[in-house]
């Protein structure tokens, strides 16, 4: 690891590979804008595997309590068919806000949401906003993006 700067654990909706529609955020958008600004990839957890086991989940917990590691979620539509928003991200996000918050940040993404869904994520967006004023949480990627190249350094 870089000793200057911090990694990065890509947390947040995923979804299923297999679908048709899954969203590809973390390997299509977010890794190679970051990678482009400088952040090295193996800076960059995805905690998204073929086999999710016992020894997979140790990894992502080990990754998330670095104190060194900024834990970024994507909050968006998982884009399976089963579900409009990721329910465990949420929880995820909410008790990370509460744990870590001087090293959380957010994106909250509604641009395939169905209408009541991206609603209702609004209003999570605002309160999370209210409760947590200074934590970098995000309407929108690009902010989101250049925040994160810039934190990654120590």
């Amino acid at each position: 690891m870089t000793e200057d700067m911090r990694r990065v654990f890509l947390g947040g909706t995923c979804g299923k590979p297999s679908d048709p529609d899954y969203h590809r955020w973390r390997e299509d958008l977010v890794v190679p804008a970051l990678v482009a600004a400088g952040v090295p990839q193996e800076l960059l957890f995805n905690p998204v595997v073929d086999v999710w086991n016992e020894a997979a989940q140790r990894q992502e917990d080990e990754v998330k309590n670095d104190p060194d590691t900024i834990l970024f979620f994507y909050i968006g539509s998982p884009r399976n068919g089963e579900s409009v928003v990721s329910s465990y991200s949420l929880v995820e996000l909410t008790m990370a806000l509460y744990d870590h918050q001087d090293r959380v940040a957010a994106v909250f993404d509604l641009s395939n949401s169905p209408a009541h869904a991206a609603k209702v994520m609004r209003k999570v967006h605002r309160d999370l906003t209210r409760r947590f004023p200074h934590a970098p949480i995000f309407d929108s990627m690009e902010p989101a993006l250049a925040w994160l190249a810039t934190s990654t350094h120590s």
